[in-house]
C-alpha cells in the first residue's frame, strides 16, 4: 500500500515537471505545497486576489525591488500565496479600508542597498507593498506576512485619523525616548541588523510589543496593529500583564474606532482586562 502510494506521489510529480519545468517542482519544498501548486495552475477557482475590493484597490506584480538578477521575479507560486494570505484578511476589514488604501504591490524581494524589508507604503499613491521572502532564500511565513500588512496598513489609520503624537508620547514611561530621536541612521541599523536586541521583556516594561517599536512613534503604532489584527491572545496577554501597554493599546483602539467603528470586532477578541 506505501510502496503504490509512493509510486502514485512520484508519477503525480512528474507530472507537474513535465507541465510547468523544474521550478513548478522545486517550490514545493521550498514551503509552498503541492495542493498550493495544483490550484494556482490547474483549478478553475477564482484567484485570490479576486476579493471583494477588486473594483476598489488594485492587486499589482512588481517583480522586485532588487538589482539581483536572481532576486528579479515574483513567479505564480509567489504571486498566489501573497494573494491568498494577504486577501483573507483584506476580506475581514471594514470597506472603509478602501478609502485609504488603492493599491497592494506584490514583490519577490524589497531590499534597499543592503538593507531588506518586509513591507512598506506609500502615501501618495496609497499603496502597500508587501514582499515575500527575505532575500536569503527563506520566505517569510503566513502570519509574518499577515503581521506585515497590518503594520503599513496601520500608517493609513495614523495619518486619516485623529491620532495625537503627543498623546501616545503621554503614554510613555517616565524617561521613555525613542533612540531614533537621538540617532538618525538608528531605523536602517535595526533594520539592517546591526542594532543590539534587549530582552522581550525589556521592551515589553517600555510600553513597546518589539524591538521595532524603538525605532519611532508610528512604526511603535504599527507594532501594536500587528499584533492587534494577527495575535490576539498574545495581546491580550501582554495588556493583562504590562500597564505600559495597556495604556497605549486603549488609545490604540480609540484611534481605529474614531477612523472606523467596523473595526470593533477585532478588539472583541481582546481582553483587556
Amino acid at each position: 500500500m506505501i510502496r503504490n502510494l509512493f509510486i502514485l506521489m512520484l508519477f503525480g510529480l512528474l507530472f507537474l515537471i513535465g507541465l510547468g519545468a523544474f521550478d513548478r517542482y522545486f517550490v514545493i519544498f521550498k514551503g509552498y505545497g503541492l495542493i498550493d501548486v495544483i490550484k494556482v495552475n490547474y483549478s478553475s477557482e477564482k484567484s485570490p486576489c479576486d476579493s471583494r475590493f477588486k473594483e476598489s484597490i488594485e492587486f499589482i506584480n512588481k517583480g522586485s525591488f532588487s538589482s539581483n538578477e536572481k532576486e528579479s521575479d515574483i513567479d505564480d507560486y509567489r504571486m498566489y500565496r501573497l494573494c491568498r494570505v494577504v486577501g483573507k484578511d483584506l476580506e475581514l476589514l471594514p470597506d472603509s479600508t478602501a478609502s485609504v488604501l488603492k493599491k497592494i504591490v506584490f514583490t519577490r524581494v524589497l531590499r534597499s542597498g543592503d538593507v531588506i524589508a518586509a513591507g512598506t507604503y506609500d502615501e501618495s499613491e496609497q499603496s502597500i507593498t508587501i514582499s515575500s521572502e527575505n532575500g536569503e532564500g527563506g520566505l517569510y511565513s503566513d502570519l509574518f506576512i499577515r503581521g506585515t500588512f497590518h503594520h503599513e496598513l496601520s500608517s493609513f489609520v495614523v495619518h486619516s485619523s485623529h491620532f495625537d503624537v503627543k498623546v501616545w508620547r503621554n503614554l510613555e514611561p517616565s524617561g521613555f525616548e525613542y533612540p531614533s530621536a537621538k540617532d538618525f541612521f538608528y531605523t536602517s541599523e535595526f533594520i539592517a541588523g546591526n542594532v543590539k536586541s534587549e530582552s522581550a521583556e525589556f521592551y515589553y516594561q517600555q510600553g513597546l510589543v518589539s524591538g521595532y517599536g524603538t525605532t519611532g512613534v508610528e512604526n511603535d503604532f504599527n507594532e501594536y496593529a500587528r499584533l492587534v489584527f494577527t495575535e490576539p491572545e498574545h495581546m491580550s496577554e501582554l495588556i493583562n500583564q504590562y500597564p505600559e501597554i495597556k495604556k497605549k493599546y486603549l488609545y490604540f483602539k480609540q484611534v481605529y474606532l474614531d477612523f472606523d467603528k467596523e473595526f470593533q470586532p477585532f478588539f472583541d477578541k481582546i481582553d483587556a482586562g
